[in-house]
């Protein structure tokens, strides 16, 4: 009599329950936590949706419920502060967005979901300590702190970014801890990211279960872009496809365990960044751009197009391995500075020539200014001695010059003009007679006969 009492009462506590819809297609909206007990009372499973009215106020505890098979949800709520759910081991959809006022959501044995999304402007913790299971991961806003410590595969999609969307800086700094997580179709990290912990991370990309649904779209492989300088490190990861995207703040790039990467590897660094991928033998294309330092692609063997790109100095001739297979290859680099010893060199020798270059143009123009009044006191001479051998008809070899008076100017010129006058036709016989003076090429000496 006793097991019978008691299997009726394992019986009337695994009811079912249901949620109506209303007239517009919605699940029950419940306004009060009396309302909800009433309705989980005695039921195990829920079908239906379960949606927490936009001016419910307080605690929202679902007593009993162990299995949602369609939502809980909450939208735009002002008044919710906290959401339990302590029994629940699986559900559908879980949609917490924007509640201003609610500070955590506690679901301590959760195992399964196949959604579950967090959307917050404001601090709020999420603790699902045994959720090892999910399809689509979304948690969108930096203030946003969870507990996954037993997450151990996302099968389609996911995303943890800040609140302005996963490629802007965001309001906080975002630490982000999946410390069993070891695979995921599609996983997207993006914000203020300071830390990023994947320590058993074996898989990620799956191109076949990452698809476009009406979850949101999700591409294969792995995205990290960061405003906050990070340590990209996954030591496990050996098997990656799609895509490895790594983009912003990058201070290093661990990856030990990759060897063939069946996806294309793209890095774009902000600051600089030794990129080290020394153990990659194999990937479709590669592209490398931005504040590259260095790199090391020293096992690769194979790779259909590599393109690097860098405002820092690269030995381009270096960059690849002689040996690799590669279709399409670019390399554009900074060119080397000089050292400040060549530069000193290159701006003495620059100040050398160009003074030596100004002495030179100066000392040809004080030559041409000195020749020319040479040229000039030359001729004078010339015209000196010539009036004086046509005057007096003597021999001009040698010319004396001396201050005249006044008086003996004017005597001189008036005997002259008697002269002239006197003497005319003797002068002009003389003056035919006397041969052109001649023009050295050079100075004579001091008293000689020019000749």
């Amino acid at each position: 009599m006793i097991d019978i009492w008691f299997l009726g009462i394992l019986v009337i506590a695994a009811q079912d329950c249901n949620a109506q819809q209303d007239e517009y297609g919605q699940g029950t909206v419940i306004y009060t936590q009396d309302q909800l007990n009433q309705l989980t009372q005695n039921c195990t499973t829920l079908y239906g949706d379960l949606i927490v009215a936009s001016n419910y106020t307080g605690s929202f505890i679902v007593h009993n419920l162990t299995n949602i098979t369609s939502s809980i949800s909450v939208q735009n709520s002002t008044g919710l502060t906290s959401l339990e759910a302590p029994d629940l081991i699986s559900l559908y959809v879980a949609g917490f967005s924007y509640a201003s006022s609610l500070r955590s959501i506690s679901l301590p044995q959760l195992q399964t979901a196949e959604v579950f999304t967090v959307k917050s402007r404001t601090p709020l913790t999420v603790s699902a300590p045994n959720l090892r299971n999910v399809s689509y991961l979304n948690m969108l806003g930096s203030g946003i702190s969870f507990d996954f410590s037993k997450l151990e595969n996302i099968t389609t999609g996911s995303s943890i970014c800040g609140e302005s969307g996963c490629d802007t800086q965001s309001s906080q700094v975002m630490k982000i801890d999946l410390p069993a997580l070891r695979q995921a179709a599609s996983l997207y990290v993006g914000g203020n990211v300071s830390s990023l912990s994947l320590p058993v991370l074996a898989s990620a990309g799956n191109i076949t279960q990452a698809t476009t649904s009406g979850y949101g779209d999700y591409d294969a492989g792995f995205t990290v872009h960061t405003t906050q300088h990070l340590n990209f490190s996954v030591p496990e990861l050996s098997y990656m496809n799609g895509s490895l995207s790594l983009r912003g703040v990058i201070d290093s790039i661990s990856a030990p365990s990759l060897v063939n990467a069946t996806a294309d590897i793209l890095i774009e660094a902000w600051t600089p960044l030794a990129v080290n991928l020394s153990s990659l033998e194999y990937a479709d294309d590669i592209t490398v751009t931005g504040v590259i330092t260095s790199t090391d692609f020293s096992s690769l063997k194979m790779v259909n197009t590599f393109s690097l790109s860098s405002s820092k100095h690269l030995n381009c001739d270096k960059v690849l391995p002689s040996n690799t297979s590669v279709i399409h290859e670019h390399c554009d680099a900074a060119p080397a500075k000089k050292s400040t010893l060549a530069r000193n060199i290159g701006i003495g020798v620059g100040v050398g020539v160009g003074a030596s270059l100004l002495l030179a143009v100066a000392g040809i123009a004080i030559y041409r200014r000195r020749h020319a009044l040479t040229k000039k006191k030359r001729k004078g001479k010339q015209a000196v001695r010539a009036g004086a051998g046509t005057s007096t008809g003597e021999d001009n070899s040698t010319l004396e010059l001396r201050p005249v008076s006044s008086g003996e100017g004017r005597e001189g010129e008036s005997r002259g003009s008697m002269d002239r006058g006197a003497d005319s036709e003797g002068t002009q016989s003389q003056t035919a007679a006397v041969a052109p003076a001649v023009v050295p090429s050079e100075p004579p000496p001091p008293y000689s006969r020019w000749g």
